[in-house]
């Protein structure tokens, strides 16, 4: 399937690989368009990968994306071979910082904080591997602390005792 597909389609393959437990649209064109892209093109070319079962869509109303184990698995193969892990991950944790931070100013303004953590925890397993990375790579350092720091409330609302506490032990070492 991924030879028949068109070469900006091969690419934003290759690109969704980057995330863990799937991704909304907004998120994708956030992470995978790059700069100065037309993030509505992505559209065109996400509808053939769902199309093509590459992608599978769940959820109505508003679907959520994600790539089947085996598929994302080559797609990160396909990621590696064309030199744009890094580049691709350093734009998730950015988009997921740009999220968390959103999440940390709605909350004074809210009505409901329980609507607020039910809209962003789908990310979750994206800014946990965001995070993984923004900690392993210390040019990053950085944007692991303002995830953190953004995030605050929400780890203490989804997971008070599990992974919050030992990336604030090791981004404190």
């Amino acid at each position: 399937s991924h030879s028949l597909l068109e070469p900006d389609e091969q690419v934003l393959f290759r690109r969704l690989g980057v995330f863990v437990g799937g991704f909304s649209l907004s998120l994708a064109q956030r992470v995978v368009v790059d700069a100065g892209g037309d993030p509505w093109s992505m559209i065109d070319r996400l509808g053939t990968l769902v199309e093509r079962s590459l992608v599978v869509a769940d959820g109505e109303g508003v679907p959520r994306y994600h790539l089947l184990e085996s598929a994302r698995v080559y797609a990160l193969e396909q990621l590696e071979a064309a030199g744009e892990v890094e580049a691709l991950e350093r734009r998730r944790a950015e988009a997921m910082q740009a999220l968390v931070e959103d999440f940390d100013a709605a909350i004074a303004h809210a009505p409901r904080f329980d609507a607020l953590v039910q809209a962003i925890e789908p990310e979750m397993d994206n800014l946990r591997a965001a995070l993984r990375w923004a900690m392993s790579n210390p040019a990053a350092r950085h944007i692991a602390l303002a995830l953190l720091a953004a995030s605050n409330a929400l780890w203490i609302e989804l997971d008070p005792f599990g992974d919050a506490i030992a990336q604030y032990l090791v981004a404190r070492g």
